[in-house]
């Protein structure tokens, strides 16, 4: 990702992030925390889940936690708000719409990739299947700060299918940034029945 995409998706973020009351934040597959360290400077109180810990800051003041998001507990209404950038497009479509279903009584970010041009059909979902490998070893893959955790393929839903998947899943309303700050990227809102 290019700095002016990174310097986008800050800006985003903030401006998203000011739109709610400040409240309790869960930001998943948080990585290096930045979105978890802005949040926190805008006064919420911030948990940040990721299954690689080396990359986490442990800034005081945040929950840091270290499980794989698939197994991580999200009991419903426990958030204001949920952040779920750059993980989606690394999951199995079971695993997605697992993950959705979890968030979809709490307004949750998601930023993810769409498939341009689908070839493949899952539970009635187009897309594509992305090979997380990327011609890289096993090896190399697990060492990767940035790939799939436990999956070496993941779906990338075409944005029909996407959209689609919010709402099988629970979201009342999805509300999509266009355009998007890459080709096949951009930000969806997704809000519960009631918000």
């Amino acid at each position: 990702m290019s700095s002016h995409e990174s310097d986008f998706r800050t800006d985003l973020m903030t401006t998203l992030l000011k739109l709610f009351p400040r409240g309790r934040f869960l930001d998943l597959a948080c990585g290096h925390g930045t979105v978890s360290i802005l949040a926190k400077n805008l006064g919420w109180d911030v948990t940040g889940v990721d299954v690689r810990t080396k990359r986490m800051p442990g800034v005081e003041g945040i929950r840091w936690i270290e499980s794989d998001v698939r197994q991580f507990q999200i009991p419903p209404h426990e958030y204001d708000l949920i952040a779920c950038l750059g993980l989606l497009y690394h999951l199995e479509l079971k695993d997605q719409l697992d993950l959705l279903a979890r968030c979809a009584t709490m307004p949750t970010i998601v930023d993810t990739h769409v498939s341009l041009a689908p070839t493949h059909e899952e539970l009635g979902y187009r897309g594509e299947l992305f090979d997380e490998l990327g011609g890289r070893t096993l090896e190399q893959h697990k060492a990767s700060g940035t790939a799939s955790w436990g999956n070496i393929v993941s779906f990338w839903a075409d944005e029909e299918s996407l959209l689609r998947m919010f709402a099988d899943s629970g979201f009342h309303a999805t509300f999509k940034l266009t355009p998007g700050y890459m080709k096949d990227r951009t930000f969806y809102l997704c809000l519960p029945q009631g918000a």
